[in-house]
């Protein structure tokens, strides 16, 4: 994972999939807890960290539902990652309920599970962070370059 954090700093500095990567592999969180979280959820200040709370109301439940309920600190590194993403790559705008997503597609709405989990894979393919294939494919002509066939 240093590898693919590392490659996500250097070229996709600050983007939804750098943010999505970063704080699963950083705080541990599931994916739902992910694609529930708000920018208001985001705390920052000397001790950054995450609010996750479940909001069945507003169409983000928590799998836990009460029990999931939590605050994650983060390290400075992530606080100053979700800062430039909200300042240079975030959509902005709110949801159907007045929320603002945290994870927001370039279409200004919450980003799926299913994005969230085409943007890992996408994000852990070795060739994609080594530019190089394991399989020995050519790069332009492998199914697995392509976002959509990411895990193929």
């Amino acid at each position: 994972a240093t590898q693919i954090i590392e490659y996500l700093n250097k070229h996709e500095y600050a983007t939804l999939r750098h943010v999505i990567v970063l704080l699963l592999w950083k705080t541990g969180m599931r994916r739902s807890s992910l694609y529930a979280l708000d920018t208001d959820d985001f705390e920052d200040g000397s001790r950054p960290y995450l609010r996750v709370r479940h909001r069945p109301e507003t169409e983000t439940p928590l799998k836990n539902k009460g029990k999931g309920e939590r605050d994650i600190r983060i390290s400075d590194e992530v606080a100053a990652v979700l800062r430039d993403y909200f300042r240079f790559n975030h959509p902005g705008g709110e949801d159907e309920h007045g929320r603002t997503p945290l994870l927001m597609s370039s279409h200004g709405k919450r980003c799926e599970p299913t994005t969230i989990q085409r943007n890992i894979y996408t994000a852990t393919r070795p060739c994609h962070y080594t530019g190089e294939c394991p399989m020995s494919r050519d790069l332009p002509e492998c199914e697995a370059t392509s976002y959509n066939t990411a895990s193929k």
